[in-house]
């Protein structure tokens, strides 16, 4: 009876062994491990016997912190889990089912708030892990309204960023608004509230056709001289948004002259990740976010995309991996006497069009500072950059410009993937919260020549030289940098052709082709002389439409008039202008092509018109004036009726 009572006994033993937790209580986990502290009682049964056997069981627990519900992912009270047996416990170790644990995501429940008055939201994206948008458009409101949020769930009104200055830091509108839109960005890094206003349909010039509502873009002239862009920017976008550009002026058999995804520039939209051709080649935005458009050129008119977002300050950034890999970026900052800074105030002081008042105040404030670093990256690598300062991630969508091979690059839930080993400069710019990639691809020569959005290295030869040619469009620009993005300062430029054909233009270092056509540069790195040689192409298909472009210098606005075409082939308008205004004459082709014309005839008196800086011709005094332009002889006359 001893034998059998001792034999039950190291059985029992072996039983506890093999279904009990593991002896050594350290236990990795997030948070802190637990020594086993109680036992339970575990019911075994013997299929042979048919006996029932109870053993003793000792918790192993582990520790889970707390965590809180978000709009976008769910929360856990704190608890504990056997490591050997499964269950669950409370933060007291009193046994819970799985059930007990999860808290489920925030709902949301939110509404905009004027004034106290509550205004219902409407959803306008699908649920994703970065961002959910809502929308509200509303009439009247007056300056010194109140705008806030208010989340339902328990009345509390907050918002963490506001774009632009329709609202000030009380959260109020800082002048009247006939008709406003109102978007809400909720992201996991706080509220976003952008209020902009909506206008009236526009009846003629150029225009923008966002999902069908018409908006009017901006004649711009540029400082090298471009005489035919059109800018409509930067506007917030959503997902499946629909754009394309009209010419009212301009009306075909059917519709409206039209520029969609088939006029999209490949050299200029760096970034593809963005939008799709949609139904009637229309263009479809895949990702939300702040997007500019321009539409420039002669013979072939083609649309630049620019993305950009609100800026996001800070004083340190990282570059995070995925696999926790940290590298840091180094800040540069842009003096004001760098061509660079000079170039992009430019751009943004453009306060009709470019909506970019946020950008001037954070420039006006911090300065230009770009955080800058290359490293070699491996395929398969994956990242984003961290604001240390905020401690604020900065995803994938904010990548706008990417410079060299253009596969080297894809984007993967959120981060950025390398898809080839290789040396990268990764870039942040704080005052548009954009990143900007090079690889080496794009910096593999002594020089980079930039054109058309896109860079070119180039090899100097013995003697100091590098070459390029190529088929340049109209109003092609062309500048050179070093393999660190600096400008390359052009001491003069040796050619043969007229300043109609090309423009230097010393402060910048650039040339800016007047006319399309096959020309070769040679660049001297030692003298810093550029020069220019070919020939401009002839135009091979007849013209149909006419307008006249008219700059207003004292700013009551820029506009586009038809011109009427006779059967000779002249094209001829009557019309008030005004004392140094800057006209052109800019007509279309058989295959919508555009081109402007400047030649002005002989017989045109110095009295009434001259030339301006080879961009326009400049009215000298108020008066009604006939424009009439030769299409056969290229010559524009100019009579001043009254």
């Amino acid at each position: 009876m001893k034998k059998i009572l001792k034999l039950s006994f190291f059985l029992a033993l072996s039983v506890l062994f093999l279904t009990s937790c593991d002896n050594d209580n350290t236990v990795t986990n997030n948070t802190t491990n637990v020594e086993n502290t109680s036992s339970s009682i575990v019911q075994t049964t013997n299929n042979e016997e048919n006996n029932n056997t109870f053993v003793e069981h000792e918790h192993t627990y582990i520790h889970y912190d707390a965590k809180n519900a978000t709009y976008f992912d769910n929360g856990n009270i704190e608890y504990y889990k056997c490591d050997g047996c499964n269950k669950y416990f409370d933060k007291d170790k009193m046994e819970i089912s799985s059930n007990d644990i999860y808290i489920n995501k925030i709902p949301l429940n939110l509404a905009i708030l004027v004034n106290d008055t509550e205004k219902a939201l409407t959803k306008v994206s699908d649920d994703n892990d970065s961002s959910i948008i809502f929308q509200l458009k509303l009439e009247n409101l007056k300056q010194n309204d109140v705008i806030s949020i208010v989340d339902k769930n328990d009345n509390t009104k907050t918002y963490d960023f506001h774009h632009g200055e329709i609202l000030n830091d009380n959260n109020k509108l800082t002048k009247d608004i006939d008709i406003a839109i109102i978007q809400l960005y909720i992201t996991p890094n706080g509220f976003y509230l952008e209020i902009g206003e909506d206008i009236k349909q526009p009846t003629s010039g150029m225009v923008i056709a966002i999902n069908d509502k018409l908006y009017p873009m901006d004649y711009v002239s540029y400082y090298e001289g471009d005489k035919m862009t059109y800018i409509y920017g930067w506007v917030p976008l959503q997902k499946n948004d629909e754009v394309k550009i009209l010419n009212l002026d301009v009306k075909g058999e059917t519709d409206y002259l039209t520029y969609n995804y088939d006029n999209v520039s490949e050299k200029y939209s760096w970034n593809v990740y963005d939008y799709h051709k949609g139904e009637d080649n229309v263009i479809v935005f895949d990702n939300p976010g702040y997007y500019g458009f321009e539409l420039f050129g002669e013979n072939e008119k083609e649309i630049y995309i620019d993305k950009t977002f609100a800026p996001l300050d800070g004083k340190e950034y990282d570059i995070v991996f995925k696999d926790n890999t940290i590298k840091p970026l180094l800040s540069e900052e842009i003096d004001k006497t760098n061509p660079e800074y000079e170039g992009f105030t430019w751009y943004i002081n453009h306060e009709k069009v470019m909506n970019g008042d946020d950008k001037k105040e954070y420039l006006k404030n911090n300065g230009l500072i770009i955080y800058s670093s290359t490293y070699e990256l491996n395929a398969g690598d994956e990242f984003m950059i961290k604001n240390i300062t905020k401690n604020i991630m900065i995803n994938s969508a904010h990548l706008v410009a990417l410079f060299g091979d253009k596969d080297s690059i894809s984007l993967n839930n959120g981060y950025i993937k390398v898809n080839k080993k290789d040396r990268y400069t990764i870039s942040y710019l704080p005052l548009c919260n954009s990143i900007i990639i090079s690889s080496s691809e794009a910096a593999s020569g002594d020089i980079l020549m930039m054109t058309g959005g896109n860079s070119y290295p180039l090899t100097k030869d013995e003697n100091g030289n590098v070459y390029y040619e190529a088929d340049m469009k109209q109003f092609d620009n062309v500048m050179y940098v070093t393999n660190e993005f600096n400008t390359f300062e052009i001491t003069s430029i040796d050619t043969s052709l007229d300043s109609s054909t090309c423009y230097f233009n010393s402060q910048y270092s650039s040339i800016m082709f007047y006319k399309a056509g096959h020309f070769k540069l040679t660049l001297n790195l030692n003298t810093k002389v550029l020069k220019v040689e070919g020939e401009v192409s002839p135009s091979s298909t007849s013209v149909q439409y006419g307008y006249l472009s008219i700059i207003d210098l004292s700013g009551s606005g820029n506009k586009t008039e038809s011109m009427t075409k006779n059967n000779n082939n002249v094209f001829s308008i009557t019309i008030d202008l005004k004392q140094n205004n800057i006209i052109s004459v800019s007509t279309f082709d058989s295959n919508t092509n555009s081109t402007t014309h400047l030649n002005l005839d002989s017989s045109v008196s110095n009295d009434i018109v001259e030339s301006y800086f080879g961009i326009g011709l400049m009215i000298k005094s108020d008066g009604n004036y006939t424009v009439t332009y030769n299409a056969e002889t290229d010559l524009i006359n100019i009579v001043k009726n009254s």
